[in-house]
């Protein structure tokens, strides 16, 4: 299947825009090329018509009564519905505009977030070490954030667990603030989970921080129970209890 083309035409005095021709049924003249997907006929005068069967036939006795405008038409075909098109014979083609629709400029601005995205998210992986990189797609017209997490044992789902940036530079500077709190919970998650299980560490290790306090960390040692263990860093000591 062809890809559709919209056609924008003049009606009644107003402008309206068709959408939704298949490339096949419009003259190979005004046929778009290239990446433009769209066909300006608004120097002509249009008419939009719809037939049942036979609207073919009747398109073509439709011009004859008016040969200097463009017959757009939809007809009866099959179970379905047919598109054409048909040109006067003065037409010039030099008064016909070819343009990118809307859909075309909105994908093509999310191909650029995309592009943008996945290079701000190789730039940070390639300038930090140790870390992994997601990036949040937002709505259209947002400006590129990345999210960024430690690459270790301890995870977190909670929120504050991860920085964010939108830079290479605010990258690196958010992660320096916060790596040494993560590697301090990271050292002491595995500590606490050997200890509480009986067993090494596989895999991840799921902790949950206070939002508000660096200070205080909650351990997961066992999935199946959901035993957590709840720190308190006091006078710079961790001080433990279960939960």
């Amino acid at each position: 299947m062809g890809r559709l083309i919209e056609i924008k035409l003049r009606k009644k005095g107003e402008v309206i825009t068709v959408s939704g021709f298949p490339e096949r049924s419009i003259p190979e003249i005004i046929r778009p090329t290239g990446d433009e997907f769209g066909v300006d006929l608004t120097a002509y005068a249009v008419i939009y018509a719809e037939f049942g069967r036979f609207g073919r036939d009747k398109a073509a006795e439709l011009q004859g009564r008016a040969p200097s405008a463009i017959i757009v038409y939809k007809y009866e075909w099959h179970n379905g519905w047919g598109e054409g098109v048909l040109l006067p014979e003065n037409f010039n083609l030099n008064q016909v505009r070819f343009y990118k629709t809307s859909a075309q400029k909105e994908e093509e601005e999310e191909d650029e977030r995309s592009r943008a995205a996945e290079a701000l998210r190789l730039g940070i992986l390639g300038a930090i070490p140790n870390v992994h990189v997601h990036m949040v797609h937002g709505h259209a017209g947002d400006v590129v954030k990345a999210e960024i997490g430690p690459r270790q044992e301890a995870f977190s789902l909670s929120e504050g667990w991860h920085v964010y940036a939108t830079s290479i530079a605010e990258a690196q500077a958010s992660v320096e603030k916060k790596i040494g709190t993560w590697q301090e919970w990271n050292e002491r998650a595995i500590k606490v989970f050997v200890r509480h299980s009986g067993r090494n560490h596989e895999g991840g290790i799921e902790i949950r921080p206070s939002p508000t306090n660096s200070d205080n960390v909650e351990v997961c040692c066992d999935y199946n129970t959901r035993k957590w263990v709840f720190l308190e860093k006091i006078d710079g000591n961790w001080v433990e209890c279960c939960n």
